[in-house]
């Protein structure tokens, strides 16, 4: 299987989420800014539900842009890379990492499985995200 859902969809989703909070990042350079923004304070959440219920005041980071404006992020560190898990934030009707992995592993050997499960390899961009593996752990 396949997912085409990758680094750049949870960028442009940023910039989405940030736009909400008055900032505009709409040019190449001001997009490139998203991304090491993404990559810098992006993280997985364990629980997203209980992420949102936290008060957002220890997980904001600030972050000065070129021209010395200083953004202030929250939710947004963690609601970004939700996409994959969630596509549907982006209007995609496809499942999430978690269930594309275990319907994966569902098709294969019973007898597999277990070594399956034991043996899954994340790489790429986002793999670097905070959080990735245990979320996925959690998940599966």
């Amino acid at each position: 299987l396949r997912k085409d859902l990758a680094g750049r969809d949870i960028t442009e989703y940023l910039a989405v989420l940030l736009r909400k909070r008055g900032f505009n990042f709409v040019t190449g350079a001001e997009v490139d800014i998203v991304r090491r923004i993404k990559e810098e304070y992006g993280y997985i959440a364990l629980d997203v539900e209980k992420e949102a219920a936290l008060p957002e005041l220890p997980i904001e980071r600030r972050y000065e842009l070129p021209d010395g404006q200083v953004i202030t992020m929250g939710r947004e560190r963690y609601e970004g890379p939700e996409i994959l898990f969630h596509p549907s934030l982006v209007g995609l009707e496809s499942d999430g990492l978690h269930m594309m992995l275990y319907n994966s592993i569902s098709k294969c050997d019973i007898d597999l499985r277990t070594d399956l499960y034991k043996n899954i390899v994340l790489s790429g961009g986002c793999s670097m995200l905070p959080g990735l593996g245990y979320r996925l752990r959690k998940e599966l």
